[in-house]
């Protein structure tokens, strides 16, 4: 892992000495550059690496990842079902719902509830769940929303 990072460490330095044009190297911002860019290559290789082994680890303890999955919203609650473990937010505890790739996350306290895209039939449903849920939520959680308005508003 560090080799990746010193590897990107040492590749904007080489970056800054040939944007110098043959000056003085900014070695900070080269080498700066080059952590930045060697961190996102180690996370663009670790993410998948490590969903792979969770899944084969947990396969070979032969738990099942497939599990059924419902998530309601009530008026007085988000309701959250995955196996046999049920949450329920008030929706005063919502704090916030951005997207992220293909979920729509609730931010609730210091917990997330992930609503998958795929979840929903159409965008039109999706809009609809995001809309009844922004209704329910806070003032201040929905300003903090700003991706799930967007969204519902470009109908």
């Amino acid at each position: 892992m560090l080799v990746l990072v010193f590897g990107g460490w040492i590749a904007g330095l080489g970056v800054s000495f040939l944007l110098s044009k043959g000056g003085s190297p900014s070695y900070g911002t080269g080498g700066l550059l080059g952590v930045m860019i060697g961190a996102a290559t180690l996370l663009m290789i670790l993410g998948p690496l490590t969903r792979a082994r969770f899944q084969k680890n947990f396969q070979a303890r032969h738990h099942t990842l497939d599990l059924p999955f419902r998530m309601e919203i009530s008026s007085d609650h988000l309701i959250y079902e995955v196996g046999g473990v049920t949450q329920l937010a008030n929706w005063a505890a919502v704090d916030e719902l951005c997207e992220s790739h293909d979920y729509w996350i609730f931010l609730v306290q210091t917990h997330w509830m992930f609503a998958p895209k795929r979840f929903f039939e159409s965008t039109d449903e999706e809009r609809q769940f995001l809309r009844k849920a922004l209704a329910l939520m806070t003032p201040e959680a929905r300003l903090r929303s700003t991706e799930a308005e967007r969204f519902v508003e470009a109908a």
